[in-house]
């Protein structure tokens, strides 16, 4: 079982006694802030190729367009949409 929100030593203790096994929270570590950076423009275009493909409503146009306006490998390797 899994003790979520575990905030303190009061709590993670309280979890232990009840049988959970695994636990989530801030007593194990607080969350940080990551830096980063912009995607590049290329790897958007991926992502928003993977994102179209697995839509449920896929619209082959919207695959073609962004295989088309991209600058990576695909548009040019002989892939025609």
């Amino acid at each position: 079982m899994l003790a979520e929100k575990v905030e303190a030593q009061e709590d993670f203790n309280q979890a232990l006694h009840g049988g959970s096994k695994y636990f989530q929270g801030c007593f194990f570590a607080r969350p940080s802030i990551v830096a980063g950076g912009a995607i590049a423009a290329s790897k958007l275009n991926i992502l928003n190729l993977i994102s179209e493909v697995h839509r449920p409503d896929l619209v082959h146009a919207h695959v073609e367009n962004i295989i088309n306006r991209s600058s990576t490998p695909f548009s040019s390797s002989g892939i025609r949409a």
